[in-house]
């Protein structure tokens, strides 16, 4: 369960990089748009993967978006989507709780991010018995970004190494968590490539300030 929290988080760090595609304020890390507002579109290089007690998760399809109503900004509200998932020795795995009414994933330009979770509601990540959820919880890091291109102009790489994520678990038959808990320390890491559109889907170069 602890690894599929880190996938979120993982997940959630990705999107926040997206989110952080705004521009810098004097005396603090921005990022900044040429244009908006931006559409900002993430995807990942190879598979999100996390790691607790011995347990991991993995997705291969993990995608984000946000968007960007001003030309710099220190912070991006992003929705991530998972899809493909296994984890905890279970071919298949799924991840709820995002969207535009749910959860959803604040990145800071100065490498840490939020997840935010109206009342009552969090991420749920289920594999076969196991299940996992995630609640809120703030300055999950770290995540590093650096300059790229795409269709010509800038764009960000964003990489995830997160190993402060916490949450509760529950243990059904054959889950191989030995009972419910909660869990602290949980570790996930990736890399995606974010960049920004206009309406039409022309690109915006996005970038980041420290």
């Amino acid at each position: 369960m602890i690894r599929k929290l880190q996938s979120f988080a993982l997940l959630l760090g990705a999107l926040l990089a997206l989110s952080g595609l705004m521009a810098s304020a004097a005396g603090a890390s921005v990022f900044t748009a040429e244009k908006v507002p931006a559409t900002l579109t993430g995807v990942q290089d190879g598979p999100y993967k996390i790691e607790a007690t011995g347990l991991a998760i993995e997705c291969k399809s993990v995608a984000m978006q946000g968007t960007v109503e001003s030309t710099t900004v220190e912070t991006v509200k992003i929705i991530p989507l998972l899809s493909e998932c296994s984890a905890f020795g279970f071919a298949t795995a799924t991840i709820t709780g995002f969207g535009a009414e749910a959860c959803y994933l604040v990145l800071h330009a100065n490498g840490t991010g939020d997840l935010v979770c109206p009342a009552g509601k969090d991420v749920t990540l289920e594999a076969g018995t196991c299940t996992v959820h995630m609640p809120a919880q703030n300055g999950v890091k770290t995540i590093t970004f650096t300059k790229a291109e795409r269709e010509g102009k800038s764009a960000l790489t964003v990489d995830m190494a997160l190993d402060n994520l916490h949450g509760t678990h529950t243990d059904g038959f054959l889950c191989p968590f030995n009972g419910g808990g909660t869990f602290t320390g949980t570790k996930a890491s990736g890399t995606g490539l974010v960049w920004g559109e206009n309406a039409e889907g022309a690109p915006i170069g996005i970038a980041w300030d420290a």
